[in-house]
């Protein structure tokens, strides 16, 4: 009938949503940890580009490119 639901497929679709959310945490945990050992090359590397970039752009500006 129409309005029967299937407790075997809610089961299915309720056991389906807990496997993607411990997928999605897992991938959480993982981003994290990589951000977590590479946070300081990254920051300083960071901190590279914006004064290489600053720098071209004052020489740019000055020099009436």
């Amino acid at each position: 009938m129409a309005g029967e639901s299937n407790p075997g497929r809610l089961l299915d679709r309720a056991i389906g949503v807990c496997a993607a959310v411990l997928v999605g945490a897992m991938a959480l945990w993982g981003a994290v940890e990589i951000l977590k050992a590479i946070w300081v090359p990254l920051c300083l590397l960071a901190f590279v580009m914006v004064v290489v970039g600053v720098a071209w752009l004052a020489f740019r500006r000055w020099r009436g490119w």
